[in-house]
């Protein structure tokens, strides 16, 4: 494998039914209570969504935690959930919600389905702040994430054959072993890409304001970059030709 690192730059190329008897409760907290802090739990939730997997799209907002996705030969979503900070013990036995939705997986996450969009919202960022996500989806179906929490830490996604579109703020972002289209754009945080394959007609686009952008390639591979620098540094092992326009562009292609 042969890689093409960019340091600091910009690159453009994814019924509830009460009973009488039973009393109405509603009970509001501000913090996770200094006793149950300490008390980290681990959860799964499956789901299984409905339709076509390659026509499905798997949405995920509103998630500060380190968040690994795992692209499997499968039909349905498994999630697992590490660290998540105990519930008050008044608030045993109730439902969670929030203006972002029911917790309906008990991991401070809502996860459902409209039409071909698979919709997984984070619904309490103080539960999950310690947590690790991991979701093991159909490889074949599309991504598009919104990682824009400054808490968010690093955004993992492994073996995925779908498109995948991403926006990160300070999280650091790795894509490995992944083959469809991409669109990514980070603030802050770092860009890694490891291809499997890598074809013409899959578009790639990668953009970091401040972070670097390292792309693992294979050395037989017939593609091209279109570079936009403004500023820091470009280091490859590639065999390439820089070709200039008259906007001083570089436009590198691989021989």
């Amino acid at each position: 494998m042969k890689k093409f690192i960019v340091f600091i730059f910009i690159l453009s190329a994814l019924s509830c039914e009460l009973k009488a008897q039973q009393p109405r409760t509603i009970r509001g907290f501000t913090s996770i209570s200094d006793q149950n802090k300490n008390k980290l739990e681990k959860r799964t939730f499956s789901f299984q969504p409905k339709g076509n997997i390659k026509d499905l799209v798997l949405n995920i907002q509103n998630i500060s935690a380190n968040l690994i996705i795992k692209g499997e030969d499968r039909s349905d979503i498994e999630l697992e959930a590490e660290g998540l900070l105990g519930l008050p013990e008044k608030a045993k036995g109730l439902r969670a919600v929030s203006k972002y939705g029911e917790d309906n997986t008990e991991m401070g996450l809502n996860l459902e389905q409209i039409g071909n969009e698979v919709k997984l919202t984070g619904t309490n960022v103080k539960r999950s702040r310690q947590a690790v996500f991991t979701l093991i989806v159909p490889q074949d179906m599309g991504l598009s994430i919104e990682y824009l929490s400054w808490n968010s830490e690093n955004l993992i996604v492994k073996t995925m054959k779908g498109g995948i579109e991403a926006q990160v703020s300070t999280a650091n972002i790795l894509l490995d072993q992944v083959t469809g289209p991409l669109s990514i754009s980070s603030r802050g945080g770092n860009v890694e890409v490891i291809y499997s394959e890598v074809s013409k007609e899959a578009v790639t686009v990668l953009s970091s304001t401040s972070g670097d952008i390292d792309i693992t390639i294979a050395e037989s591979a017939n593609v091209d970059f279109d570079i936009n620098q403004t500023s820091g540094e470009i280091f490859t092992d590639l065999d390439i030709a820089f070709t200039y326009d008259k906007q001083e562009k570089e436009d590198v292609k691989l021989n």
